[in-house]
């Protein structure tokens, strides 16, 4: 990481903070039952143990895989033609406590279909066909010896019933979209860039449900990320949008006010709990 990319972290960091209100705050009736379902439900399932130990075992594993990003990939320096796994699965998986959430909300959406671009190793995607079997869960990856991985950790999870499709995503996305069902929840974790970014949205956009969700990992990954989310909350098609640093989530959902809402947890923000006003 550059001494520059360090820099917009810690500003970005410190205006997220500034403008960031907690669940007492909160007055919309959709947004107070999205916080109590989807951030602040701490429920546990036996698969959250089966999983966290197959991530254990990535983060030892010094396998090493060739080297293929078509986007952004981690800003660690690395120059290497190949990776282990090891290195991957430090850099690239979703926390666990992001992958809870991304649980969370699946249990609370019930949607019919779900799409990830950017799989990796397969951990979040296994949060999210765990949360209901029955759910059409297609994930995207760009390098076919990563999604080979992902793929042998849903099996090991007890869920062979993912879809992994491999390629450049310009590619494999749009011959997805037009021969699917519309889709409920998009999680896009791959090739942070500005304008890659946009582009992706814009393309899922016709095929959302009329009552979709999607959610963008990485969005202060650097000032060309802020940008694209900027715009795609301010897009006429999003209804609202829900802002916690690491994630954004928008909601594609007629009649829903238009409300951004930026988020943090009470106890990083322990003054704001609705006792002495805003």
């Amino acid at each position: 990481m550059t001494l520059e990319l360090l820099v917009y972290k810690i500003k970005s960091w410190a205006a997220y903070y500034w403008r960031a209100t907690t669940k007492f705050n909160i007055q919309s009736p959709f947004f107070t039952e999205f916080v109590r379902e989807v951030m602040d439900n701490e429920k546990e399932y036996y698969i959250f143990d089966k999983i966290e130990h197959i991530r254990k075992t990535l983060l030892q594993d010094s396998t090493k895989v060739p080297k293929i990003d078509f986007g952004a990939g981690s800003q660690k320096q690395h120059t290497r033609d190949t990776l282990q796994i090891k290195d991957i699965a430090g850099s690239s998986l979703s926390t666990k406590k992001q992958c809870r959430m991304l649980f969370n909300l699946m249990v609370w959406k019930k949607p019919k279909n779900v799409i990830e671009l950017g799989t990796s190793l397969g951990i979040s995607t296994a949060y999210l066909a765990a949360a209901n079997k029955k759910v059409k869960m297609t994930g995207f990856e760009g390098n076919p010896y990563v999604a080979d991985i992902a793929k042998n950790v849903l099996e090991k999870a007890g869920l062979g019933h993912v879809n992994i499709i491999t390629g450049a995503f310009k590619e494999t996305l749009p011959e997805y979209l037009k021969s699917s069902n519309r889709v409920d929840i998009a999680f896009i974790d791959g090739h942070h860039e500005e304008f890659a970014t946009l582009a992706y949205f814009e393309m899922i956009l016709p095929y959302l449900s009329d009552d979709a969700v999607i959610i963008f990992d990485d969005i202060y990954w650097s000032q060309g990320m802020e940008n694209a989310w900027k715009k795609i909350c301010l897009h006429l098609s999003v209804a609202a949008s829900f802002d916690i640093f690491d994630l954004g989530i928008v909601f594609i959902k007629p009649g829903l006010a238009k409300e951004n809402i930026n988020y943090i947890p009470y106890y990083l923000k322990p003054w704001k709990t609705g006792l002495f006003g805003k």
